[in-house]
């Protein structure tokens, strides 16, 4: 049986009631699991949709930003990764931590699906064939900014935490000299900020690691 988008519509729609919100979230998961890639053009459009809505309370997006991950962990393949990222970079300004919790674990999980998948035609610096390009190219701007800053530091942490070590390595020497230009140019701002700290923790720990800065 095809995926009807009245299916879908409905139940996005029962994500805004706190008594039909998990009933919801599982009748979305249904959709996706039992159809899999024949369901993506039927519910990821509704679902981006969704998402821009300035009116979307935290907990229906966390359900929202999960399925995105969802959709790329299940259908690495066929899942439109570019804008999956930039729909759940556009929830990071977002006061309510329990998002950007999400949107973290959402990233660190698309990343480790990207591993299976050829490289990225998209360009982030000098370092070709990057299949972690998608991910810095819509999170390094963001990191700039202020209402954004924060969240995008915790994705940052985990996409390097979730990737695949290759990928991770050869996203390094990219990654290494921008971030350290950002923490110097605003260190006064930065230092303070846990979140930022933690990613250079992370930073840190994965350069170390690599073989390609060795």
């Amino acid at each position: 049986m095809a995926v009807k988008s009245t299916q879908v519509l409905a139940a996005l729609d029962k994500l805004d009631e706190k008594a039909t919100l998990q009933r919801a979230s599982a009748e979305l998961h249904a959709v996706l699991d039992e159809h899999g890639k024949d369901a993506l053009p039927v519910l990821l459009p509704p679902l981006l949709n969704n998402l821009k809505r300035p009116t979307l309370a935290a907990a229906p997006c966390v359900e929202c930003v999960r399925l995105c991950a969802d959709c790329m962990e299940e259908q690495p393949a066929h899942a439109p990764l570019s804008r999956l990222i930039r729909a759940v970079v556009a929830q990071l300004n977002r006061s309510d931590g329990r998002v950007r919790d999400a949107c973290a674990a959402a990233f660190g999980r698309m990343a480790a699906a990207a591993a299976s998948q050829p490289s990225s035609a998209v360009v982030w610096g000098s370092v070709p064939g990057q299949k972690l390009a998608p991910f810095f190219s819509e999170l390094f701007p963001a990191l700039r900014d202020p209402e954004r800053q924060e969240g995008a530091a915790q994705a940052i942490a985990a996409v390097l935490r979730g990737a695949a070590a290759d990928d991770v390595a050869m996203s390094m020497r990219e990654l290494i000299p921008r971030l350290a230009k950002e923490f110097n140019t605003t260190a006064a701002g930065l230092g303070a900020e846990p979140k930022i700290g933690a990613l250079a923790h992370t930073l840190g720990k994965t350069g170390r690691q690599s073989p390609e800065l060795a």
